[in-house]
């Protein structure tokens, strides 16, 4: 287990009155975690931002399967992306609609490259990516 280290913060009254109220709401057990668990994603942000950080994460797509050829575009990307690309899971939504979530592991840059050229799809209704990055 690594060292933990302490240091105090000056914050407004009001502040950290959300900021309990926020923990609670979001169920952490103390201050700690949850400041953990804010600086943690920050720091993901911040090497989504930067673009040259090696980040893992997920992009969940959204798309109608009968237009156009939205299937084989999305699969064509994916190949063409193999260098980040993990898996990918494809659900049937309903009859026209097709749900994906693709798994990745790269760059920031080049996964931001995929998530521009999957959005610019013309039946894509949304190409979301959720992101993390270890410290």
């Amino acid at each position: 287990m690594e060292k933990l280290a302490r240091f105090s913060v000056s914050l407004p009254a009001t502040l950290l009155d959300k900021f309990d109220v926020w923990i609670e709401m979001r169920g952490h057990k103390t201050r700690s975690d949850a400041l953990r668990q804010l600086i943690r994603r920050f720091i993901s942000e911040s090497c989504w931002e930067d673009g040259e950080q090696t980040i893992f994460g997920t992009v969940t797509l959204t798309y109608d399967h009968h237009s156009h050829d939205s299937a084989q575009e999305i699969t064509a990307l994916q190949h063409n992306f193999g260098d980040l690309i993990i898996c990918s899971t494809h659900i049937h939504a309903d009859r026209h609609h097709c749900f994906e979530s693709v798994v990745f592991k790269g760059k920031a840059s080049r996964v931001k490259e995929f998530i521009k050229e999957v959005s610019g799809l013309k039946d894509v209704y949304g190409s979301d990516p959720i992101i993390t990055a270890i410290p």
